[in-house]
């Protein structure tokens, strides 16, 4: 399994005032299988935003388990509240042969 794409949906995207309301991820670390990988620049918006995963070859092998692990390393203040939140994360896989 090759892992191609990261798709993220910074902030409580619930609602425009939700968001606002709560603080967004700024930069989030992104480590796979406990080895940091970078440093992700998130954009102070509620629309998807998408990363190329291709550049740093993660791949996991057949029957293995692979973990993704995300520390937050800077944000954007909220309006009102001081939690920090992501409505979303998903990575995208190509698997050969298949």
């Amino acid at each position: 399994v090759d892992f191609r794409e990261l798709c993220i949906v910074n902030g409580y995207a619930r609602t425009a005032d939700a968001w606002k309301a709560n603080s967004r991820v700024h930069e989030l670390k992104m480590y796979f299988n406990n080895e940091y990988i970078c440093t992700l620049p998130l954009l102070d918006t509620m629309e998807p935003q998408y990363f190329d995963l291709l550049a740093y070859q993660l791949h996991a092998g057949s029957g293995a388990e692979s973990t993704f692990r995300f520390e937050i390393a800077s944000v954007y203040p909220g309006e009102k509240y001081e939690d920090t939140a992501i409505t979303g994360i998903e990575v995208s896989i190509w698997t050969p042969n298949h």
